[in-house]
Protein backbone atom coordinates (compact mmCIF):
# COMPACT_ATOMS: atom_id res chain seq x y z
CA UNK A 1 0.00 0.00 0.00
CA UNK A 2 2.07 2.63 -1.45
CA UNK A 3 -0.28 5.94 -0.55
CA UNK A 4 -0.54 4.56 3.26
CA UNK A 5 2.00 6.50 5.22
CA UNK A 6 3.52 4.58 8.28
CA UNK A 7 3.22 5.15 11.87
CA UNK A 8 6.84 6.85 11.55
CA UNK A 9 5.86 8.72 8.80
CA UNK A 10 2.78 10.12 10.82
CA UNK A 11 4.48 11.03 14.05
CA UNK A 12 4.40 8.13 15.90
CA UNK A 13 7.90 6.45 16.76
CA UNK A 14 6.52 2.25 17.74
CA UNK A 15 7.67 -1.08 17.10
CA UNK A 16 4.77 -3.46 17.66
CA UNK A 17 7.05 -6.72 17.36
CA UNK A 18 5.93 -9.18 20.37
CA UNK A 19 3.20 -11.60 20.51
CA UNK A 20 0.95 -11.81 23.57
CA UNK A 21 -1.01 -14.55 24.90
CA UNK A 22 -3.07 -14.78 27.72
CA UNK A 23 -6.14 -16.87 29.02
CA UNK A 24 -9.87 -15.26 28.55
CA UNK A 25 -12.77 -16.39 30.94
CA UNK A 26 -16.77 -15.74 30.20
CA UNK A 27 -17.80 -12.99 32.11
CA UNK A 28 -19.57 -13.43 35.56
CA UNK A 29 -17.21 -16.51 36.06
CA UNK A 30 -17.79 -16.95 40.02
CA UNK A 31 -14.97 -15.51 41.66
CA UNK A 32 -13.16 -18.40 43.18
CA UNK A 33 -13.09 -19.72 39.89
CA UNK A 34 -11.39 -16.76 38.13
CA UNK A 35 -8.83 -16.53 41.46
CA UNK A 36 -7.82 -20.19 41.28
CA UNK A 37 -7.09 -19.71 37.00
CA UNK A 38 -5.40 -16.35 38.07
CA UNK A 39 -3.07 -18.08 40.45
CA UNK A 40 -2.40 -21.03 38.43
CA UNK A 41 -1.64 -19.22 35.26
CA UNK A 42 0.86 -16.78 37.34
CA UNK A 43 2.39 -20.56 38.71
CA UNK A 44 2.62 -21.67 35.25
CA UNK A 45 4.32 -18.45 33.37
CA UNK A 46 6.74 -17.90 37.08
CA UNK A 47 7.76 -21.49 36.89
CA UNK A 48 11.72 -21.58 36.39
CA UNK A 49 11.04 -24.96 34.15
CA UNK A 50 8.83 -23.32 32.02
CA UNK A 51 11.02 -20.03 31.79
CA UNK A 52 13.81 -22.28 30.57
CA UNK A 53 12.18 -24.25 28.06
CA UNK A 54 10.83 -20.99 26.42
CA UNK A 55 14.88 -19.23 26.74
CA UNK A 56 15.78 -22.23 24.61
CA UNK A 57 13.44 -20.69 21.53
CA UNK A 58 14.22 -17.41 22.39
CA UNK A 59 11.05 -16.42 24.09
CA UNK A 60 10.07 -14.56 27.48
CA UNK A 61 7.25 -15.31 29.49
CA UNK A 62 6.25 -12.41 31.55
CA UNK A 63 2.85 -12.46 33.97
CA UNK A 64 0.48 -9.39 34.04
CA UNK A 65 -2.90 -9.55 36.19
CA UNK A 66 -5.72 -8.99 34.87
CA UNK A 67 -5.67 -5.77 34.95
CA UNK A 68 -2.36 -5.14 33.56
CA UNK A 69 -3.52 -6.90 30.73
CA UNK A 70 -6.99 -5.01 30.45
CA UNK A 71 -4.74 -1.85 30.34
CA UNK A 72 -2.33 -2.68 28.29
CA UNK A 73 -5.18 -4.07 25.25
CA UNK A 74 -6.99 -0.83 26.02
CA UNK A 75 -3.85 1.29 25.51
CA UNK A 76 -3.10 -0.30 22.30
CA UNK A 77 -6.61 -0.27 20.84
CA UNK A 78 -6.48 3.66 21.50
CA UNK A 79 -3.25 4.23 19.93
CA UNK A 80 -4.54 2.12 16.73
CA UNK A 81 -7.65 4.11 16.64
CA UNK A 82 -5.92 7.02 16.67
CA UNK A 83 -3.07 6.14 14.42
CA UNK A 84 -5.97 5.21 12.00
CA UNK A 85 -7.51 8.56 12.27
CA UNK A 86 -4.58 10.48 11.43
CA UNK A 87 -4.01 8.17 8.22
CA UNK A 88 -7.91 9.66 7.26
CA UNK A 89 -9.66 6.14 7.58
CA UNK A 90 -12.62 6.03 9.44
Amino acid sequence: MPDVPTALEIGYDIVMSTSYYGLDAPKGLPKPVRDKLIQAFEKTVKDPEMITMFTKVNATLAYQTPEESGKRIQDEYNLFLDIWDKIGKK
